[in-house]
């Protein structure tokens, strides 16, 4: 009885041990067929760019800039590594000096 179920055992380890292997076939079949799928697009996308696509993209970034923009020039400006710039209003009365005697 032990040698059967012994026997039993070893038959399901081995369906399981196949079933597991085919599944990992299946995986990687899968993610090869993703990437190739994901080069293919890439591909196309870098054939479709050209100068005038750029130009074209540039002008739809400026369009909703304008349609953004509240009027007023920005008050803050922060710079590629260049430090900071703020708007000065220059036209505002200072403090009074104070004489000294």
């Amino acid at each position: 009885m032990n040698a059967l179920n012994a026997k039993i055992a070893a038959t399901q380890q081995a369906i399981q041990a196949e079933n597991e292997l085919r599944k990992a076939q299946a995986e990687a079949q899968k993610a090869i067929a993703k990437a190739e799928g994901e080069a293919k697009a890439n591909e196309l996308l870098a054939k479709s760019i050209s100068t005038s696509l750029i130009q074209w993209r540039q002008l739809e970034n400026t369009q909703q800039a304008i349609a953004k923009w509240n009027g007023k020039a920005p008050e803050f400006w922060g710079g590629s590594g260049s430090g900071f710039m703020f708007n000065i209003p220059f036209n505002q009365p200072g403090p009074t000096p104070v004489k000294t005697p």
